[in-house]
């Protein structure tokens, strides 16, 4: 746990030791917390050693500097994007007032200017190898050892069989942000356009498509409206007039969301098992995952029609 001393500690390396705070979130590595001085708001973020603070800061500050909507990281009083103290590093951003994305249609204007930030980001990091980073590949399937709940076991043996012929080599990787969910990706006030995109503490290099996997599974398809068609479509067109996809890696990204999808609902299985407080909230976050697995499938189809661009 970080106390307030250290909490201000940070802040005065910013000159912001008066100002008031409150968390925001805290999750395995990190702590993020609202930081408000004369109404001028700021996002701290303090990280344990074993975060990727590196990966994240360097990132972001390359994306924002060719132009790509991020949150501004303001550099401390001795000029340095990180501040050490103790075991603990801390970092400063801008504070952005964009929204999430709601939970309903979503324009064509906010789509295509999606597809354009998301397509220059894997454009900016094709054969790019300037910013350090784990690579690995998340598109593995989590082993499902211990769980007691058996249509997850089934539909993860079930997607691991369907995808066991998939060849990555043939995947263009770079460094992504593997996280754009609706929490992830803040809209303007209008709605029709990227306000920032934020938290890249999940960045790492992998496939373009594995990218884009996350992104459809998490802001097109949803358990309450279903998959929304129309916004999907403006996506995928507009994505791939800027960064074309290959057979291959069109044909990667409907396995890909099934293994995004089942590797949630066995984290969440797990954290059910484990014991957590929160035990109806998994339950239903569980639900919710199985429920667009079943969408899935039951529209695969016209999905692969959809990223081929038969249906526009």
């Amino acid at each position: 746990m970080i106390n307030g001393d250290i909490i201000i500690s940070f802040l005065n390396y910013y000159e912001l030791g008066e100002a008031k705070f409150e968390p925001i979130n805290s999750g395995l590595s990190s702590l993020a917390l609202l930081v408000d001085q004369n109404n001028k708001k700021y996002v701290l973020k303090i990280y344990n050693k074993d975060s990727n603070i590196n990966t994240e800061v360097q990132f972001g500050y390359y994306l924002r500097n060719n132009n790509i909507p991020v949150a501004k990281i303001i550099k401390n009083s001795n000029g340095q994007l990180i501040t050490e103290i103790e075991n603990l590093r801390g970092v400063l951003f801008e504070f952005r007032f964009g929204n999430p994305i709601m939970r309903d249609n979503l324009s064509t204007s906010f789509s295509e200017n999606l597809a354009e930030v998301v397509a220059k980001m894997h454009l900016l990091m094709l054969d790019n190898k300037k910013i350090p980073a784990k690579d690995y590949c998340k598109c593995n399937i989590d082993p499902t050892d211990g769980l007691s709940n058996t249509k997850i076991i089934e539909k993860s043996k079930e997607i691991r069989y369907l995808v066991k012929d998939l060849i990555f080599s043939d995947l263009r990787r770079g460094l992504i942000h593997a996280d754009l969910t609706r929490q992830n990706v803040l809209v303007t006030e209008g709605k029709n356009n990227i306000d920032s995109i934020i938290d890249f503490g999940d960045a790492h290099y992998d496939y373009f498509a594995w990218d884009l996997a996350v992104l459809i599974t998490h802001i097109y398809i949803t358990k309450t409206y279903g998959i929304d068609w129309p916004a999907l479509g403006n996506f995928i067109k507009r994505y791939k007039f800027l960064f074309p996809l290959t057979e291959k890696e069109i044909n990667a990204i409907i396995p890909f969301i099934k293994i995004r999808n089942i590797n949630l609902a066995i984290e969440v299985s797990r954290s059910v098992l484990d014991g957590k407080d929160n035990i109806g909230e998994l339950l239903s976050i569980e639900n919710s995952v199985m429920t667009k697995l079943d969408l899935i499938e039951q529209n695969q189809d016209r999905l692969k029609d959809l990223l081929e661009e038969k249906t526009l």
